[in-house]
């Protein structure tokens, strides 16, 4: 430590310490979910600790004055359902308290400890080594599963876990595969997808060259395919519309660079997929026909009948209660999708509705309005593709917690959180129209 106090004279903290307590908290909860949690406790702990540190230490909290008002927002929202989930006597508000207030708490403590752009950039790489072990351990259960590769022992990790890995063909003679960590993937394709035109990080991170990022993304899209999965086929086809309507902020060649390279990469993209579906399709069967019946299905109330009847409910209940909500933790009279816990469901807004009310529904509406406000603006400011990135990442995020309950696991709080530290950290940094003195 220098003699003018925090952290940053030390070069040895700086170049390894850090970045090996990064990797430590990030990488396990990208990969491992609902596994090793001995493992990952720890780390976590530490990160506390270092944040109540560097809190306690400098002037300043390292966060901006929007920054807080955001945190702020969603904070309330966790307590607001709580204190209404308690006085209703809902009967899981104890169970959830962690998921809604004490993850929550934990995941903004980090900001403090991600102030500059080598530090987010440390995230950028871990979140790549993590898609890219997601990628490996996925495809290689895929791969043993049509005997073409042997299994691997660490498959066990997650074959012994709650939520195991499963492949088979659905109702429609499609293929489909089950695996919890695939959860990143509707952050992460969008996220590299933008970097694949960002030549600034390329330079401050040498691997992320564009031949690295296309092979990332080929595989990514790859898996997508391969997993059946409705709303990942959504995502893949949103994901280039999303880019295209923020780069519209960009100015000069930058703008130009994004739009060409958007078509030349999603030409690549459709013919590396028709020629990964024939082989498929003539090695197992499977035909466009099943695929397009299985993604058309999903908006068929009449086939989609779990999902279908959910929303009905979780609506019905939501109209006893409009404005302030059954509380957090609450259930659906007569209606349960979990035995165990029937408090939990997989239609997030419905949930959020049914629990929050038009009261705490609109905190959270506010709270996602703020990070895109903020973010746009950093894009039209700096032209910025780092942010476009991210928010591309974070409304695919959205839209996948639609109907899978990603939200519900405090292993997926990072992607509605994370853009929040890169807004955090440029406006602690610019000179330009946020000042340092904004920082409280």
């Amino acid at each position: 430590m220098n003699s003018s106090g925090g952290y940053s004279g030390n070069n040895m903290w700086e170049k390894y310490a850090g970045y090996a307590l990064a990797f430590s908290i990030f990488f396990p909860i990208l990969v491992f979910q609902a596994i090793l949690k001995p493992v990952k406790l720890p780390f976590i702990g530490i990160g506390i600790l270092l944040a109540i540190l560097i809190i306690a230490q400098q002037k300043t909290t390292r966060l901006h004055k929007y920054s807080l008002v955001l945190i702020g927002i969603y904070l309330l929202r966790g307590v607001y359902g709580t204190i209404s989930g308690v006085v209703q006597e809902a009967p899981g508000v104890y169970i959830v308290i962690p998921l809604c207030i004490t993850y929550v708490v934990i995941n903004f403590s980090f900001m403090v400890l991600v102030v500059k752009r080598k530090h987010f950039d440390w995230l950028i790489q871990i979140l790549f080594f993590a898609t890219a072990a997601v990628i490996v351990l996925d495809i290689s259960f895929i791969l043993n599963a049509f005997k073409i590769i042997p299994y691997l022992p660490i498959l066990d990790l997650f074959q012994n876990s709650p939520t195991p890995f499963s492949i088979g063909i659905n109702q429609y003679k499609s293929l489909e595969f089950y695996s919890r960590n695939l959860g990143i993937l509707p952050f992460t394709l969008p996220f590299f997808m933008a970097l694949l035109f960002d030549r600034s990080i390329k330079k401050r991170i040498k691997f992320l060259n564009t031949t690295t990022l296309v092979f990332l993304l080929l595989l990514m899209i790859a898996l997508m395919l391969l997993s059946g999965r409705r709303i990942f086929i959504l995502i893949m086809l949103i994901t280039p519309v999303l880019l295209f309507l923020f780069s519209r902020k960009l100015r000069g060649d930058v703008k130009s660079r994004v739009n060409y390279g958007l078509l030349f990469f999603m030409t690549i993209t459709i013919i590396a997929s028709s020629v990964l579906f024939s082989y498929t399709a003539i090695e197992y069967g499977l035909s466009f026909e099943n695929l397009t019946d299985s993604f058309l299905a999903a908006f068929d109330s009449n086939k989609e009948t779990v999902r279908s009847e959910q929303s009905s409910a979780l609506m019905e209940s939501w109209r006893k209660a409009p404005i302030f909500g059954h509380g957090n933790g609450a259930i659906v009279d007569g209606y349960w999708r979990d035995q165990e816990s029937p408090w939990r469901f997989e239609m997030g807004y419905h949930l959020s509705l049914h629990r929050l009310g038009l009261l705490g529904f609109s905190l959270e509406a506010l709270y996602y309005l703020g990070i895109i406000v903020l973010g746009v603006r950093i894009i039209k400011r700096d032209n910025d593709i780092v942010m476009i990135g991210l928010l591309s990442g974070f409304l695919s995020f959205l839209l996948a917690h639609a109907t899978n309950p990603f939200l519900n696991s405090y292993e997926f709080l990072w992607p509605i959180i994370l853009p929040l530290f890169y807004i955090n950290m440029k406006l602690l940094n610019t000179k330009n129209e946020y000042k340092q003195t904004d920082a409280l």
